[in-house]
């Protein structure tokens, strides 16, 4: 099958057998059920994703069998980086994100599985590994809170290279050092009582649904990670409460793919700190 430009990144993406997956047009939503669990490395499923809107983002799943990704966020990020590059780092294949200054820098996975991490290499500096993605040209986001909207493009087209060996150590040293979380949904943060739902909610009046899609997915998460059987509730009612910003198939997807086991995902702690940034004095 013949495909345009737009998709052809894309194909040579699944070509370096590494799998991909669609996300929601100017988003990096998962547009499927399974988000990276469902990424393909079949060219005709990529064709027939495409077929049903051309318009898709796309992001490569990350992880072992595929690729371990650095990503430098912002001019933080970029600091961080010079002071990293000091210890060697090797030219590889890297990507500029869409604000300009970001870098998606790839590597070959080690024999280990790699922790998705926020910062825990340095400031503005995260790794995707299991469990992660991250989005790949020629996908395009607006602007939000973390910068102006722009597309994702290849910025050095080089071989994949191996970690640099003090890297592949300090992610070792990550990977063993992760604390394993229970699963929030058998060991509430706080008991399911009335008083501390009426409590939740009261703190969410001082947060503004009328966010960036990070902070909203922030919050969000932090709710579900209550472990209540009343959270998706409260999340829907949190998110309603910015009517002209809802949008029920990225709530839905937010439902789907919470996952309290991922190392960047937000604790119930998140919401209190946000509500006292917003004036809450309780």
């Amino acid at each position: 099958m013949n495909t345009p430009d737009q998709i052809r990144v894309v194909h040579e993406y699944v070509d370096c057998g590494w799998p991909v997956f669609p996300l929601y047009p100017n988003s990096k939503v998962p547009a499927i059920a399974g988000s990276f669990n469902a990424a393909s490395r079949d060219h005709r499923q990529i064709d027939q994703w495409y077929a049903e809107n051309r318009n898709y983002n796309w992001a490569v799943a990350t992880g072992r069998g595929s690729i371990v990704v650095v990503d430098s966020d912002g001019e933080i990020g970029s600091s961080s980086m010079a002071a990293l590059a000091i210890l060697g780092w090797p030219e590889t294949f890297t990507i500029k994100t869409r604000t300009g200054v970001g870098r998606h820098f790839y590597f070959q996975p080690p024999d280990f599985d790699v922790p998705c991490s926020v910062s825990a290499l340095a400031p503005g500096v995260d790794i995707r590994g299991k469990g992660g993605y991250v989005v790949i040209p020629p996908s395009h986001v607006p602007e939000d809170h973390k910068g102006p909207g722009g597309k994702y493009e290849i910025l050095l087209d080089l071989p994949v290279e191996p970690l640099p060996e003090w890297l592949e150590s300090k992610l070792h040293q990550l990977s063993l050092s992760r604390p394993t979380k229970v699963a929030l949904s058998s060991r509430p943060v706080r008991p399911e009582t009335p008083r501390n739902i009426a409590l939740l909610r009261e703190q969410l009046c001082f947060i503004s649904a009328d966010c960036g899609y990070g902070r909203y997915r922030c919050i969000v998460w932090a709710i579900l990670s209550s472990g209540w059987e009343c959270a998706e509730d409260i999340a829907r009612w949190w998110s309603q409460t910015a009517p002209h910003r809802f949008d029920e198939k990225i709530f839905d997807n937010l439902i789907r793919y919470f996952d309290p086991n991922r190392a960047d995902c937000p604790s119930f702690g998140s919401i209190v700190y946000e509500a006292r940034a917003g004036g809450w004095n309780g």
